[in-house]
Formats: C-alpha cells, structure tokens, sequence
C-alpha cells in the first residue's frame, strides 16, 4: 500500500501504511517464527510444513537474510528428507518457483 499512495501522489500516506506493515511482519514473526528452529509452525501442526516457510518467503515477511536462509534450508532439507518430493499442496507449489531463483 505504501507503495501505491506514492504513485498517487500521497505520500504523507506512505510512513503509514509502511509502518502497519512492519507491524504486521513483527508480529506475524513473534508469532510463528520458531526461534529454536529457526522455521516457520502454524497453530496447532504436528510436524514441519512447507507451505508455511514458502508463503513467509514470498511475501517478504521474513525478517532478515540471515533468517531467510535458515527458512530456505529448512525447505530443502524437508523436501530431500521426503525423497526430493514437494509437500505444498495446491496453495504452495506455485511459491517454490520464488526459491528456486
């Protein structure tokens, strides 16, 4: 949105959709970013998911690149665990493409 106010010429906007926006990151990180494993959980999994690391990596809601590395290999090794087999389902499969860059 910050992005957006700006091509229509309001920029005063702009500091606060941008600030919104770091809200939402940092809590959606104080949220499901586990630090121990340093990969994204859902509520109320019972094992590691892969849509999840993939759609905090689309949409930029990782924190740093440090970070972003971690939750890159998390999904590499899932996937070579599981016998080189993708477990995204319809939702995710199409944001492994942004990994793979």
């Amino acid at each position: 949105m910050s992005e957006i106010v700006i091509v229509l010429g309001k920029d005063s906007d702009a500091a606060t959709f941008s600030s919104w926006a770091d809200n939402v990151k940092t809590a959606f990180n104080n949220e499901f970013l586990n630090p121990s494993t340093k990969y994204y959980v859902g509520v109320g999994d019972l094992g590691y998911r892969q849509t999840h690391n993939l759609l905090a990596i689309a949409f930029g809601l990782i924190p740093d690149s440090t970070a972003a590395q971690n939750v890159a290999n998390s999904i590499s090794r899932d996937v070579v665990s599981g016998g080189n087999h993708l477990n995204t389902g319809a939702l995710g499969t199409k944001y492994m493409y942004l990994l793979l860059e």
